[in-house]
């Protein structure tokens, strides 16, 4: 009788278990994406892609594209990359990420240039 019991016990506790398991390697998912000039369509390398209220952060290949974990599809994504205006991006339920920045029409009044040799 008491054999009995405790495999019913182990019986429930292995579905819980795996149930358990499942929602805790399922609390993230990653995003991809590529990011390009507007403008003509070329790759933009380097891009800065953080996950806004979080340290995570990546940057863009030579190609344009990038990884990276978000928490939920609550994340929103900045990019960032010099010469190009700040970008937002609410991920919502995409994995896959078409990103255009437009170029910034900042003018610079003085340039210093240090030159070392």
């Amino acid at each position: 009788m008491a054999l009995k019991r405790l495999l019913i016990r182990v019986g429930m506790l292995i579905p819980m278990l795996l149930i358990l398991a499942q929602v805790g390697f399922t609390q993230g998912k990653t995003v991809t994406g590529k990011v390009t000039d507007s403008k003509d369509g070329s790759p933009v390398a380097g891009a800065s892609i953080t996950v806004k209220g979080t340290n995570r952060g990546t940057t863009t290949d030579a190609t344009g594209a990038f990884r990276i974990n978000v928490d939920n599809n609550n994340a929103v994504l900045v990019i960032t990359s010099v010469g190009f205006s700040r970008q937002e991006v609410a991920v919502g339920a995409q994995t896959d990420l078409s990103i255009n920045l437009v170029a910034s029409q900042s003018n610079l009044n003085e340039v210093v240039v240090v030159g070392y040799g």
